[in-house]
């Protein structure tokens, strides 16, 4: 598959970093991918099948939005992917649905 496929890894893997900060400061909330910057990729294309180790770090928060240093590494820890991504939390429901 083509390796543009890891930023699609990276970004859930960012996602799960701000669900489990979310969980220990209150109610998780649905995010979404702003920017993807600096991204280097190590490979042209990613061996289907494959497992892969996702790394995830914020490195900066302002309010809603967060930026993550992320890579996507292969079974053989060589990287595949480098990235810093930003994201947008969106606003706490008021009401739950009916």
């Amino acid at each position: 598959m083509p390796a543009f496929v890891a930023l699609e890894v990276a970004a859930q893997a960012a996602a799960v970093q701000r669900a489990l900060e979310a969980d220990a400061h209150g109610e998780p909330r649905s995010g979404t991918l702003v920017a993807i910057r600096d991204a280097v990729f190590h490979t042209d294309a990613l061996p289907v099948e494959t497992p892969l180790v996702a790394t995830a770090r914020r490195i900066a928060r302002a309010g809603p939005l967060a930026v993550h240093e992320v890579s996507i590494a292969g079974p053989d820890g060589r990287t595949c992917l480098r990235a810093i991504l930003s994201t947008h939390a969106a606003e706490a429901a008021l009401d739950p649905p009916p």
